[in-house]
Parts: structure tokens; sequence; C-alpha cells
């Protein structure tokens, strides 16, 4: 469950970081829904030309399996285009404090928590709208009408609902790894600079169980980030081991001179060599 929870975390995070402001009202009424995800698209467009970094502070409480159990995680996020880190604090200020670094540096390589995953876990969420779908009228949520469009193929989403007056994301349904069904609950949509307009609160659900509650404290937009934050670090016990290695052969190096000294011939065989 830690591993699904923190894959279910991290992919929340970054969708949530991605969710861009027109100041144009959309008007989908009586649209399809290949006329609705064009709307979508178009709206999006030039969002990575606009958005060039985004820095997001939240604070997340996971709910352990099968208990009434919560546990605290303090992340920051950290993105410039394709490039993102991840950083997370489990229980800060305890004595089971466990902080943790995931990096993705935009060519497909990721090192830290989740070293191995998927790329797709970075993609905007607009741009994972594959296979095939039709729209299933609207519902409302949090007080707001949302198109309901439902998946067939169900490889990213199974079902999302996009808001009828301004095409932000406000729910979504995708299946877990051994599938269990992941609902995600986007709200408090807040301005952050001109452009921005990011949920500060996320709601995760699976199987209908609240999983996690994320509330974002703080955020920017088009700030200067610095690219070494995205070089992955080499582990301490890595460092440490390599010093053993290097210290273990300048050991057999000294012992090896020693041995060429003690080899050397001596006055008397120079003599009698001669």
């Amino acid at each position: 469950m830690k591993k699904i929870l923190f894959s279910i975390i991290l992919f929340n995070l970054l969708v949530s970081a991605a969710i861009y402001s027109s100041a144009v009202q959309q008007d989908t009424k009586n649209e399809g829904w290949a006329d609705i995800n064009k709307k979508i698209q178009e709206k999006y467009r030039n969002y990575d030309r606009d958005i060039k970094t985004i820095i997001i502070k939240q604070s997340l409480e996971s709910v352990v399996k099968d208990s009434k159990t919560t546990v605290t995680h303090k992340v920051t996020i950290f993105r410039k285009g394709d490039k993102s880190r991840v950083e997370s604090v489990v229980n800060p200020g305890e004595e089971n404090e466990t902080k943790t670094i995931t990096i993705h540096d935009g060519k497909g390589a990721t090192a830290g928590a989740t070293a191995g995953a998927s790329q797709s876990l970075f993609e905007h969420w607009w741009n994972r709208l594959d296979g095939k779908a039709e729209l299933a009228g609207t519902e409302e949520i949090c007080g707001d009408e949302c198109y309901k469009v439902v998946f067939a193929g169900k490889k990213t989403f199974s079902r999302i609902w996009v808001d009828c007056k301004n095409l932000l994301l406000r729910k979504y349904e995708c299946p877990g790894p051994k599938k269990e069904t992941v609902t995600v609950v986007l709200s408090d949509y807040t301005k952050v600079g001109r452009l921005l307009e990011l949920p500060f609160d996320v709601e995760v659900l699976v199987n209908g169980k609240i999983a996690s509650i994320t509330t974002v404290e703080e955020a920017s937009v088009n700030k200067n980030v610095n690219d070494g934050l995205f070089k992955a670090e080499k582990p301490k016990k890595e460092i440490k081991k390599a010093k053993s290695i290097k210290k273990s052969a300048d050991e057999e190096d000294d012992a090896d001179a020693e041995d060429e000294e003690e080899n050397l011939p001596s006055m008397m065989d120079m003599s009698d060599m001669e």
C-alpha cells in the first residue's frame, strides 16, 4: 500500500500542478466529446511556452490501510520544463522522520524514491486523454456542472469530469496497479500569478475510501529555479562505499610499494650483479 500511495501521491501532485487558467470562458454546451477535447487541447496549447517553472509546497495526510491512523507528509515540488524534483518528508519532526527526493531529468530517467517510474507519470493531464471516449452527460462536482467523460481503453483514465465553464479538470478516476479504483477530486482552485490556477485541495480515494488529502500551502510560477536541483546526487551510502573502496585501493598500493622496496636489490646484490 505504501508503494501504491506514493505513486498516487506523486501522480496527484504533478497533475495538480498542470492546470492552466484561460481568460476566455469556454462555451461547450451541446457539444460532443471530440469538440470538447479539441477545445481542451487549444486551451493548453501554449502551456509549456507560458509556464516555465512551478514551485509548490503542500501538506498531505495519508491514511494507513485498514486503520484510522494518518501519516503526515510535507512535500515540495519543483518543475522546470520537462524536469521535476519532488522532496518529501514523512512524519516531519518525529523520531521516525523520513526524507526522500525524486528527480526526473526530462529525458526519461528518474532517480530517487521512484527510480524507474514511467515517464508518463510526469505528463500533463490533457496529454493523457488517450483511447476511445464518449460524453456521458453532466454531473455536479463541488457544486459546479461538469462534463462526465468515459474512456473505453482505461489505459490512463477510466473517467474524468471537466468543468463545463472553464474546462478545468475537477475529478478523475483511474485503475490502480492492483485494479483498484483510484478517484481524485480537485477543488478550491486558486489563481497563482497571471496564468496558473491550482486546486489547493486534492482528495484521493481508493475503492471509495479516503487515502490522502492534500492542501497546497504555497505556490509560485515562473520564478528562478536552479538547474542543479534536477541533477541526481549519489546516496550517502554509495559515497561512503566509494570512499571505502578507494581507501582499500590506496592501502593495496602502499603494500605493493613496500613489497617493491623489499625486493629491490641491495648494494651487495648490485655488486654481485656487476
